[in-house]
């Protein structure tokens, strides 16, 4: 009767180890997964500018995105933003970035049409 009770204890832990895995996959995938999508750097190639996508895109959902703004001094700053792109994942053509200076960089959203939807400034 011991053996059938270690056998069936053993047997649910690694189910649920198993089963812990795949669930911790699926929402590094949908959630935290970082898929780079752009990079940029200022005139004079001091700063520079890193977009990804975070996570999958749902359907019919937003698109999470980070912008991260890093100088060569090692300073680094990070800002998150949403797409509205109807679950679609973020490209190119859903980014515009005006550098004024190092120190000072627009971006701007664009949705899939072209309209500016959101805005990330970076300022120093």
């Amino acid at each position: 009767m011991k053996d059938i009770l270690k056998a069936a204890l053993f047997g649910f832990i690694a189910v649920f180890v198993v089963g812990l895995g795949f669930a911790g996959y699926y929402l590094y995938e949908v959630f935290l997964k970082e898929t780079p999508v752009l990079t940029e750097t200022s005139d004079d190639q001091t700063a520079s500018i890193k977009i990804v996508q975070t996570g999958e895109p749902s359907f019919f959902g937003p698109t999470s995105i980070k912008a991260y703004y890093q100088k060569d001094s090692g300073y680094q700053e990070t800002k998150t933003g949403t797409l509205y792109n109807d679950g679609g994942p973020a490209t190119l053509s859903n980014f515009s970035i005006q550098w004024k200076d190092r120190d000072n960089v627009t971006i701007t959203l664009n949705s899939e049409n072209g309209a500016s939807l959101d805005v990330i400034n970076f300022k120093h």
